[in-house]
C-alpha cells in the first residue's frame, strides 16, 4: 500500500460517533466518497482484490478507535489520581499535576 492508499484508508476509518462531531450524515457521505477513491486507486494499481480486505478491516479499526476514546475519557476524568508523563498529557490533552510547584 502506498502513501496515498494509506491516507485514504485512514480517512475512511474516522468514527462518525466521536464526541464533538456534528454533521454525522455529511461525514458519512464524505467517508463513502473516500472509500470510492480508495477503490479506484487500488483498481488503477491492478490490485482490486485488496479493496474488500481493506473494507473488512474498517469495523475493527472503528472499534479500536472507540475503545481509545473510552480510555482517554477515563484518563481525563481521573487525571488527579494519576502520574502522567508531560508528553502523554500534552498529546492527549489530559490535565496533569504541576510537579514544578511541589
Amino acid at each position: 500500500m502506498d502513501g496515498r492508499e494509506m491516507r485514504l484508508h485512514s480517512s475512511s476509518s474516522v468514527v462518525a460517533e466521536r464526541d464533538g462531531i456534528c454533521g454525522h450524515k455529511a461525514l458519512q457521505q464524505l467517508q463513502e466518497r473516500v472509500l470510492e477513491a480508495l477503490r479506484q486507486k487500488v483498481s488503477e494499481e491492478g490490485e482490486p482484490h485488496i479493496f474488500p480486505a481493506l473494507v473488512a478491516k474498517l469495523p475493527e479499526l472503528r472499534f479500536l478507535g472507540r475503545k481509545h476514546l473510552d480510555h482517554l475519557r477515563w484518563f481525563r476524568s481521573n487525571w488527579m489520581h494519576l502520574r502522567l508523563t508531560p508528553l502523554f498529557a500534552e498529546v492527549f490533552d489530559i490535565p496533569r499535576h504541576d510537579t514544578s510547584q511541589r
